[in-house]
């Protein structure tokens, strides 16, 4: 009995100090990898945390976007000298669309819409973003430069919407009155953008610019 316990006792004590080995050996070259995942996934997390979705920061600029076309746009016309009771009626239907726009996308703020989706990833969206900017000083430009710019930011809204809804239609979003809301957008924008090159071909028959 006694040799068998002295054995028992060398033979488990073989084992604990192999594995403490083995562990000294392996675990250290496991926690390195696993620390350093680790590290990534709450570096992303924290990152994601701190930074609003791309898709609040599309909105916000969007609604910037369409209240600086609201303000400047009169006085524009003005520089142009097309204040007259036709282009006012025009410049009306305009303020009152770009109105919609900027409330729809305040709606869609507190829906928080599209903010967990994975359109927020996608690598375009922010250029789509920075193109939305609009840019300071545009008062102090010619009738024409200021013009361009208005069809510029157009063209801009216009990429925004069609980017999203080319999402959900690729994504396979079932949301058909969202998705003809965006075409409704897109439609709206595009005829603005006409009414603004008659603007400038009526401006340089005037000018002879």
């Amino acid at each position: 009995i006694f040799s068998a316990t002295v054995s028992g006792l060398i033979f488990s004590g073989i084992i604990a100090a192999l594995a403490g080995f083995l562990a000294s050996r392996i675990v250290p070259f496991f926690v390195e990898y696993i620390a350093g995942g680790l590290f990534l996934i709450f570096g992303v997390i924290i990152l994601f945390l701190k930074e609003p979705p791309k898709m609040k920061e599309l909105f916000l600029e969007a609604i910037s976007l369409e209240n600086s076309i609201i303000m400047t746009l009169p006085k524009i016309l003005k520089k142009g000298g097309f204040m007259n009771q036709k282009k006012n009626y025009e410049l009306i239907d305009i303020i009152r669309q770009e109105k919609s726009h900027s409330n729809i996308f305040k709606i869609l703020i507190n829906e928080k819409k599209l903010f967990y989706d994975d359109i927020n990833l996608e690598p375009e969206t922010r250029q789509i973003i920075d193109d939305l900017a609009f840019p300071k000083g545009i008062l102090k430009l010619s009738f024409i430069e200021a013009i361009d710019i208005l069809i510029e930011k157009e063209k801009a809204g216009i990429n925004a919407y069609q980017f999203i809804y080319d999402h959900m239609k690729k994504d396979h979003h079932d949301e058909p009155s969202f998705q003809n809301m965006l075409l409704t957008l897109i439609d709206e924008e595009k005829a603005h953008m006409e009414y603004f090159y008659e603007l400038k071909r009526d401006y340089r028959k005037i000018t002879n610019e």
